[in-house]
C-alpha cells in the first residue's frame, strides 16, 4: 500500500481543522504564566509554540484536543522527562540539524504529560527551555 496515498485523507481532514481553529482564532495568545500543575509551573502561549503544536497534530481529533489543552494547561497530567538526545540518532545528520535547531531556542528537555479529552487518551509534550519555560510542542492520541 502507498504510505503517503492512505495518509491523504487524514491530512485533508487535520488541515482542514488546522485552517478552522485559526481562522477562528481558538487558540489564542496568552501572557506568560502560572499553571501549577505543569512541572515547571512556568508556561508560554506564543504564536511560535501555537505553530508547533499544529504542526505536530495529524488527525482532526489531535487538533480538537489540541485546542482544548491549549485553553486548559492544568488539566494535563505530568508523566516523565525526556533528554532530546534520546529522542534523536545523533549519528544521523538529518537529526543533528534538528539537535542544533532546538538547542538554538534553548530547548533542553521535553515534559510528557497525559490528557485525558472525551473517549481517548492523548499525549503532550512542551519544550522545557534553558529558563524553564514550557512551550506546547506536540500532540497524539495514545495507543492500547
Amino acid at each position: 500500500m502507498d504510505r503517503l496515498r492512505a495518509k491523504k485523507p487524514t491530512d485533508i481532514l487535520a488541515n482542514a481543522a488546522k485552517r478552522f481553529v485559526r481562522d477562528l482564532d481558538m487558540m489564542p495568545l496568552y501572557r506568560p504564566c502560572r499553571v501549577p500543575s505543569l512541572f515547571t509551573e512556568r508556561m508560554t502561549r506564543s504564536k511560535t509554540d501555537r505553530k508547533f503544536f499544529l504542526k505536530h497534530a495529524h488527525h482532526d481529533h489531535d487538533v480538537t484536543a489540541a485546542v482544548h489543552v491549549w485553553n486548559h494547561p492544568e488539566e494535563m497530567e505530568y508523566v516523565s522527562l525526556e533528554l532530546i538526545e534520546d529522542t534523536l540518532d545523533l549519528h544521523l545528520p538529518d537529526d543533528v540539524c534538528k539537535f542544533l535547531r532546538k538547542a538554538d531556542r534553548g530547548v533542553i528537555e521535553y515534559v510528557r504529560y497525559r490528557f485525558p479529552y472525551g473517549d481517548r487518551v492523548f499525549t503532550v509534550k512542551t519544550e522545557m527551555t534553558l529558563s524553564f519555560w514550557e512551550h506546547f510542542y506536540s500532540i497524539y492520541e495514545e495507543r492500547g
